[in-house]
């Protein structure tokens, strides 16, 4: 990957996700036509995301876990770092 966003998927523990979803949304008008593609983080809960240039908002999602969305600006041929904190829905454990 030459550039994009990378990181981590954890839970409040800090323990990694494995199988969270992450879904980039370009914030930019126009903005770049964009794959439709399926990102899980793995069984480490680490992912990479490639993507073009722009301004991003990423949401990560993982059954019985809260939604996180986060924005990225990926720069040409930069990686943006990208660790993300799950909470268990209904103050779970």
């Amino acid at each position: 990957m030459t550039q994009g966003a990378a990181g981590l998927v954890v839970n409040d523990a800090g323990a990694p996700l494995a199988g969270a979803f992450l879904q980039p949304r370009p914030l930019d008008a126009p903005h770049p036509a964009m794959p439709e593609i399926a990102i899980l983080s793995g069984e480490d809960g680490r992912f990479q995301c490639p993507l073009p240039p722009g301004n991003y908002e990423i949401t990560v999602v993982l059954e019985g876990y809260e939604s996180v969305t986060r924005r990225v600006n990926v720069l040409p041929g930069d990686i943006v770092a990208l660790d993300l904190v799950l909470k268990r829905t209904g103050g779970q454990p």
